[in-house]
């Protein structure tokens, strides 16, 4: 669908303008999607998955392990398909996360997968620049990535960072070298 067509039809989760600004730069940020018991809940499932993780010792078909990961020092790098691990994931991404992607790709939203990722701060797991949609199995560019922060996310922490303009250069930013990355967002700045 065209970015008219989408806008046509009702909001269900954001504004009008925050489906515009989208459209002009490439994402959206939603603060406070989940109120506090609800992200308590959710919290307390994560928890639950980093603390199985311990048990494990190399990736497999549920996690996958980070560079250093150990029972006393965890380093889960993500959790694959969580809704296929615990109903609230499902909940999570058939209700107000379908809603929000309707927003966006318009009402006949089709649900692809999920993956939790865990931003470890230490240094040992760096991702550098990039755009989703150059990993996508796909020929259109529809698809769309929505990350749930659980947690604030400062420049001390690893915060992740969106380069307003940045989906008008696609395949610019395929885990490039800062350097390249940096020259990208100078053209997307003027």
């Amino acid at each position: 669908m065209t970015p008219e067509a989408v806008l046509s039809h009702p909001a269900r989760v954001l504004s009008q303008r925050q489906r515009e600004s989208y459209f002009s730069d490439g994402y959206v940020v939603v603060e406070s999607l989940f109120g506090p018991a609800e992200l308590a809940d959710i919290l307390t499932v994560v928890d639950h998955f980093l603390e199985l993780s311990k048990r494990e010792t190399r990736s497999g078909e549920v996690f996958d392990l980070a560079p250093g990961h150990s029972a006393d020092s965890p380093r889960l790098r993500r959790l694959r398909r969580p809704h296929q691990h615990h109903p609230l994931f499902w909940e999570i991404a058939t209700g107000v996360l379908a809603d929000l992607a309707a927003n966006l790709v318009g009402p006949d939203v089709v649900f692809h997968h999920s993956k939790l990722n865990f931003k470890w701060n230490d240094g040992h797991d760096q991702v550098d620049w990039h755009q989703d949609i150059q990993f996508y199995p796909h020929t259109n560019y529809s698809p769309l990535t929505i990350g749930l922060v659980l947690h604030d996310m400062t420049l001390a922490n690893g915060a992740l960072g969106f380069v307003p303009g940045s989906h008008a250069f696609l395949d610019t930013l395929r885990h490039r070298p800062p350097s390249i990355a940096n020259s990208v967002i100078e053209r997307c700045n003027n």
